[in-house]
């Protein structure tokens, strides 16, 4: 692999684990927010709500699985320089 194809891989992956460390922040940080409000909120709006808020959750941690799955991959591309 020549120097600047790995040196753009090897930035792309740096951000890739930067995105990756921060989606998973704030989704953890989401997720215990959600779950006070969930504790408290009642009615038909925290019932339309909880949809919203259960398939938001759900794509964010689809996102993070995806990433993983790009990092996995750059770190199995083999170093031939």
């Amino acid at each position: 692999m020549d120097n600047s194809r790995k040196t753009a891989l090897l930035a792309y992956q740096t951000a890739l684990n930067q995105y990756y460390l921060i989606l998973s922040e704030e989704l953890e940080f989401l997720d215990t927010a959600w779950r006070s409000l969930d504790e408290v909120f009642q009615g038909s709006a925290a019932e339309e709500f909880t949809g919203f808020w259960t398939r938001t959750l759900a794509e964010m941690e689809d996102s993070r699985l995806e990433v993983q799955k790009i990092l996995n991959f750059l770190q199995e591309i083999p170093d031939k320089s």
